[in-house]
């Protein structure tokens, strides 16, 4: 749909008047079929997943290796751009997700489901 996008008219592509059909789509991959299936293999769950980290470190990553470095460049790899780079930044935000991610939500989930120790009620002082 998107690659047509010069020859479609301006309200369908600005309007919402392929809604339904992106319903459709959604809707047709609710369920079990074989769509759903196929996007259901460990792999695919795995990037889903790190997708937020993804989302949060592209952008520096992709400075990083291309202007901060040049570490394409110099080791030699500069020919398999952009899908080395594709591939490497999809690999260090998994890493990133099950080594800084992951640890960070149990060590919050622990820290905020602990007793209040320092918070106790203070007894009212004895009337003599």
């Amino acid at each position: 749909m998107m690659c047509f996008g010069d020859h479609m008219p301006y309200l369908f592509m600005h309007d919402g008047l392929l809604m339904p059909l992106y319903a459709m789509i959604v809707l047709g991959l609710a369920g079990q079929n074989f769509l759903a299936r196929l996007f259901a293999i460990y792999p695919l769950i795995v990037i889903g997943e790190a997708s937020y980290c993804l989302y949060i470190l592209h952008f520096n990553l992709w400075n990083l290796l291309h202007d901060d470095t040049h570490l394409l460049a110099r080791a030699g790899l500069l020919r398999f751009d952009p899908w080395l780079s594709y591939a490497l930044l999809v690999l260090i935000s998994i890493a990133v997700m099950y080594l800084v991610e992951r640890p960070g939500q149990r060590w919050i989930k622990r820290w905020t489901h602990q007793p209040q120790r320092f918070h106790e009620p203070v007894s009212p002082p004895s009337v003599p």
